[in-house]
């Protein structure tokens, strides 16, 4: 079950989530989850770009709009591996330090969506092919959704 951590006292989005990190069994999840999360904070629920919440109490009143300026978003955060980042567009570029692992998540993930079944470890040298076969042709989506259509796992029944 979902453990509910103590967060009296936390004004905050970041706050919450910190009182929640100090609970031990949560914080072993949180450190892989919180860096995107803290990153994406600065797109609101449909995609648009914010620098700050909405607040329908507190705040400065704003021209047209029905709401006022809450909090400014903090979307700063650090990577697991210790990295850090100031926003979504730094958080980008240290995933992107990362390409390789990027491309066979990715590669993995359209396997998974195109044959209707989970990839296992004995599926690997699969998705490793479809990544290299992506790689070569400068990470294209096309050529990575062909790699997949020409991969055992997409044609075996």
């Amino acid at each position: 079950p979902a453990v509910e951590p103590d967060i009296r006292g936390a004004i905050s989005i970041r706050d919450q989530l910190d009182k929640h990190r100090a609970n031990e069994s949560c914080a072993r999840c949180h450190v892989r989850i919180d860096p995107p999360g803290f990153a994406m904070e600065e797109f609101d629920p449909i995609g648009g770009h914010r620098g700050f919440y909405r607040s329908i109490g507190e705040g400065k009143s704003l021209p047209v709009v029905k709401y006022k300026k809450g909090q400014d978003v903090e979307s700063a955060f650090q990577m697991p591996d210790g990295r850090s980042f100031d926003g979504f567009t730094s958080f980008r570029q240290r995933l992107l330090e990362d390409k390789d692992v990027i491309i066979r998540a990715f590669a993995q993930k359209l396997l998974i969506y195109g044959t209707g079944r989970r990839v296992t470890n004995e599926d690997r040298a699969v998705v490793d092919a479809v990544a290299q076969a992506t790689a070569k042709k400068d990470f294209a989506l096309r050529t990575m959704i062909h790699a997949v259509v020409d991969s055992e796992l997409f044609t075996r029944p």
